[in-house]
């Protein structure tokens, strides 16, 4: 048997022995590889809301894996785009019925509902989703939840979750100033004095940072050092004037 026909042969052999599973395995990672392609295209086209072009690249994920929860999720997040919230839904529930303990399809689900006002079914989902021990955003989930919670004037939960999320991600600096204004509003000002130290250890006088710590001091009754941080505020930005209250986070 001369080389060639006994490549061939070896070939046809290997071919035979390959395991079923692993096959499909390989099939089905390849269709999510091609299918990743065209979400990330049509991610892109949604951020710009050139919505026909982000169709267009949905429709062609969806030949390749269409039950993705990739796929699934974009296109839930192109119904909600376009005002379709009923079938944003039904694709979020499809999503589910497939992906039962996905992290990213239970954090977008609930974050879904709590846009549409659903806040304690909104609220479960967040909890699931950080149940996923594969999901590299529970931080992220938590702080969803904290926002959710406020919307619902949840307080206390919402506090909670934002220490949640601190508790995975110690400088995740908008679950911090979220945090800070949580607690100052509600009393507990020695716990939001120990923050804002450490912020602006870390960022020194930002003029967001110097508004809370104004609003710390007058509520703790120190007027004397309120007004400080106002005049040194109002040297930073005179615009503001050191008494307009960002309430943005960067």
């Amino acid at each position: 048997m001369n080389i060639t026909k006994f490549i061939t042969t070896l070939s046809i052999l290997l071919t035979g022995c390959i395991n079923p599973a692993s096959q499909r395995a390989h099939d089905i990672s390849l269709a999510h590889s091609r299918a990743d392609a065209r979400l990330d295209l049509a991610h892109s086209y949604l951020q710009q809301q050139r919505y026909r072009k982000a169709r267009e690249n949905l429709l062609k994920a969806e030949k390749h894996a269409a039950d993705y929860y990739r796929t699934l999720l974009v296109k839930a997040h192109y119904y909600q785009q376009v005002d379709e919230m009923d079938k944003a839904k039904h694709t979020y529930q499809q999503a589910l019925k497939l992906h039962p303990s996905n992290g990213y399809v239970l954090n977008d689900y609930g974050a879904f509902l709590c846009r549409q006002s659903d806040y304690p079914q909104a609220d479960i989902y967040f909890n699931l989703a950080v149940k996923d021990e594969a999901f590299p955003h529970i931080a992220s989930s938590y702080e969803n939840a904290a926002y959710c919670a406020i919307k619902a004037q949840h307080t206390q939960k919402a506090i909670h979750y934002f220490q949640r999320a601190l508790d995975y991600q110690p400088e995740r600096y908008s679950a911090l100033i979220h945090l800070v204004q949580l607690e100052i509003e509600h009393n507990q000002l020695e716990q939001a004095r120990n923050r804002l130290t450490r912020l602006q250890q870390q960022y020194e006088q930002h003029p967001q940072l110097m508004q809370l710590q104004i609003k710390l001091e007058q509520k703790a009754g120190n007027h004397l050092t309120a007004f400080d941080y106002q005049r040194h505020l109002k040297q930073q930005s005179p615009h503001k004037g050191g008494h307009q209250q960002n309430s943005k986070s960067n």
